[in-house]
């Protein structure tokens, strides 16, 4: 599959009860979404609420909306419900299942992708069982659990991960996450990553179409086609 080169994170306070933003993703250009509802979030939110059949519902609810405007969906961390029709794959991170576990689990013809922070957790995956990797933090993020955040990786970074990924003729996909703002698009994607993951970018802008279109135009400007190599096996 020719993934698509933003990925949309939905957001710890995103509205699920109104699913209307998906349709401005939609019409704005983003054709991919990754629900992500962590349980600490959700607790904190809804304290009395019980989180898995809140993620049954809404899963199932994004996952009908999502194939109705032909948008792309996977799941984070929770990767059972990958297995149904209507998710196209998962997400998981660094502390989660193995991901030769998920991918037995899954089969082929289901999208997958890992969290990685550095080259070093690059290399501790067989990338020939992966369709992504989400590759950061970028900058510092505040979607994501302070403890649990990597060292900022910045444009560095990702020249030093691309550049060693062609040098081993790997062609894995690499989408870069973690507190990206709108004027560091362009230099992110000239250091030849794949797109882009982003939650409050979008969020933030109250997932408006014209900023969305922007954004979208931002990241086709900027990208670098570059798929000389192939991922060894």
């Amino acid at each position: 599959m020719n993934l698509p080169r933003i990925q949309y994170i939905t957001h710890p306070k995103e509205d699920f009860e109104d699913l209307h933003w998906l349709e401005n993703l939609a019409e704005g250009g983003v054709q991919w979404v990754q629900l992500r509802i962590k349980e600490n979030h959700f607790k904190a939110r809804y304290p009395n609420k019980d989180y898995a059949s809140y993620f049954e519902e809404t899963a199932l609810k994004v996952a009908e909306k999502c194939n109705s405007l032909g948008i792309i969906l996977t799941v984070n961390d929770n990767y059972a419900f990958a297995k149904l029709n209507l998710i196209d794959g998962a997400h998981i991170g660094k502390e989660d299942e193995d991901h030769l576990v998920v991918r037995e689990q899954l089969g082929n013809s289901k999208l997958l992708g890992c969290t990685a922070n550095s080259w070093k957790d690059i290399k501790k995956y067989d990338l020939t069982k992966l369709d992504y990797l989400g590759v950061g933090p970028f900058n510092f993020t505040t979607t994501k659990d302070k403890d649990k955040l990597a060292p900022a990786l910045g444009i560095r970074g990702y020249r030093i991960v691309v550049s060693q990924m062609k040098n081993k003729k790997w062609d894995t996909p690499v989408f870069a996450i973690g507190g990206i703002e709108e004027e560091d698009i362009t230099m992110i994607m000239k250091t030849g990553v794949h797109g882009i993951a982003i939650s409050g970018l979008i969020y933030n802008k109250h997932h408006t179409i014209k900023d969305i279109k922007r954004i979208c135009k931002a990241v086709e400007d900027g990208k670098i086609e570059n798929r000389e190599f192939r991922t060894s096996v």
